[in-house]
């Protein structure tokens, strides 16, 4: 199977140069790999970029099987979000991006805030909290 057909059957344009060069990147360094490998290899990080992530209630991340990274985005949810890491994972907030619930909020500008193994952030009415 080409890698054209490859990313096409996983609904991705050829225009989509971060899962292009991924894939690319990939099956130039494993090139005995499975689809399920080049399945394993996406799962490690999400990243979110430039994103309006909206909800009615509560918005929650789990960095469980791979890294969160989330730039420039705005996240609102009414009663409370939370970004949360497991064991090798972490979350990243960066670059801008805003979190806000109808009670507090948080603006990150040039910085970041980082979880990892374990940490979490909390936004509800009871307020903004941290913890490992």
């Amino acid at each position: 199977m080409s890698l054209d057909s490859l990313l096409i059957s996983f609904g991705v344009n050829i225009a989509s140069s971060f899962i292009y060069d991924v894939a690319r990147k990939f099956f130039q360094e494993q090139q005995d790999s499975s689809l399920q490998d080049f399945k394993n290899e996406l799962s490690k990080s999400l990243e979110i970029e430039n994103a309006e992530i909206i909800s009615d209630s509560i918005i929650e991340f789990l960095a469980k099987n791979g890294d969160i990274n989330i730039s420039g985005s705005k996240i609102f949810a009414k009663e409370s979000i939370f970004l949360t890491s497991s064991s090798g994972t972490k979350f990243q907030i960066k670059d801008g991006s805003s979190s806000k619930t109808e009670h507090n909020s948080v603006d990150v500008g040039k910085g970041s805030i980082t979880g990892k193994n374990g940490a979490e952030m909390k936004q509800s009415k009871e307020g903004i909290s941290f913890s490992t």
